[in-house]
């Protein structure tokens, strides 16, 4: 793939999409893989809206960086003017006065509630402003009610009018390649070093152990009516899998060796005390500053741990690994982080990227809740970028 073809691929992806946009009468969702200029598509379809006269445009993003700094940079870059466009952010879409604008961009659009996508109901009913939704990925299914109730909402306002996928983006040079490499390996069934409290008493028993009596507390709890039983002992579980000491071991020595390679990294970890243990300092979550994603990003260090403040909404500069620790079940949430890392550099435009993916396996025949996040989130990617290894713990 060379430089001027990825390009003339990109270009013609854009364009694609603004006329299946325009050609559903100015309503649908673009859902297209991170980096394939999902924002110029936004602001392509806003000069099409206003090639027809005044728009007052309202541009809804998830976070307030994206608000204040990367939306704005990219009006500027593509030359784009800002008259009569709002920017909000998604929590703020509530209290907005949605009838006096003519076009509305949603961006993450993924993330939008209920009583959110009933508002934008209310208001394509009485005023039918343009609406037009962006993603990498829209949810497809969910195991609650109510989310399904919000899935299927999305899905309705804004039905997808092109799609994208990852690999169908690598393929065609818009995004880099990539080979996910997964390390598998078994709960601790050795170290009796997890520390139970009950009331009364205290005891101490091993990962295995603890993850057996654990889901069948779930099991009891999903037979109860208690629907706060029931997400108490789900938590119980997930908590427990996010903040494994043998993932943390194994993720302290997949760390080791990655930043020795001298490429930059990010970590992407399950919880803020996981985080904090594999990268000290050099972590950007809702506990602290900008200030070492500021250095990340300004070349400084090559080095950065998070938890989910870097899902999306952000882009990294010339990432090389990503190292993901915890996987949840939703293909959407994966894409999202591998987007990260799969960004093109056009002068680099051969390079591959590395992501690699700890599963704890519960080492029976019936997986573990890990194991199977992580093949519910792998089940729409084209498996020959995935390479699967059994790994054997490092000594505590």
């Amino acid at each position: 793939m060379n430089k001027a073809l990825a390009l003339a691929n990109k270009a013609r992806i854009q364009q694609e999409t603004k006329q299946s946009w325009l050609n559903n009468n100015g309503v649908g969702c673009a859902e297209l893989a991170t980096g394939s200029g999902k924002s110029k598509i936004g602001l392509d379809c806003l000069q099409e809206v206003r090639a027809s006269g005044p728009a007052k445009t309202l541009l809804v993003t998830p976070t307030e960086g994206m608000r204040d700094t990367d939306w704005p940079d990219e009006f500027v870059k593509w030359q784009c003017p800002m008259d009569d466009v709002k920017l909000i952010c998604q929590a703020s879409l509530a209290k907005e006065r949605l009838e006096k604008y003519d076009f509305i961009i949603l961006d993450e659009y993924h993330n939008n509630t209920v009583p959110v996508l009933k508002k934008l109901f209310s208001v394509v009913d009485s005023h039918n402003p343009k609406i037009l939704a962006l993603t990498a990925t829209l949810p497809k299914a969910s195991p609650w009610p109510k989310d399904q109730e919000r899935i299927g909402m999305l899905h309705t306002l804004a039905p997808t009018i092109y799609k994208l996928p990852t690999d169908d983006a690598v393929d065609l040079g818009i995004i880099a390649d990539f080979e996910v490499k997964v390390l598998k390996y078994k709960l601790d069934s050795d170290n009796h070093n997890i520390t139970v409290k009950r009331k009364g008493y205290s005891y101490t028993t091993t990962e295995a152990s603890r993850y057996k009596e654990l889901t069948k507390e779930l099991q009891r709890a999903m037979y109860s009516n208690n629907e706060a039983f029931k997400f108490m002992a789900m938590q119980n579980r997930v908590q427990f899998i996010y903040n494994l000491p043998s993932k943390t071991r194994l993720a302290k020595a997949c760390i080791e060796k990655m930043v020795n390679s001298d490429k930059r990294t990010l970590v992407m970890a399950g919880s803020i005390e996981q985080i904090n243990k594999l990268c000290g300092d050099a972590v950007f979550h809702s506990e602290t500053s900008d200030t070492y994603l500021n250095e990340f990003q300004e070349g400084n260090i090559n080095l950065l741990g998070a938890v989910k403040s870097l899902d999306e909404g952000k882009n990294l500069n010339k990432l090389d690994q990503l190292l993901i620790t915890q996987v949840q079940s939703t293909e959407r949430r994966l894409v999202q982080r591998i987007g990260r890392v799969v960004r093109m550099d056009y002068d680099n435009i051969d390079r591959k990227a590395l992501i690699v993916i700890l599963v704890a396996c519960s080492g029976e025949v019936t997986q573990s809740c890990d194991e199977k996040w992580y093949r519910a989130a792998i089940d729409s990617f084209d498996t020959k970028r995935i390479h699967e290894a059994f790994y054997k713990l490092p000594p505590i």
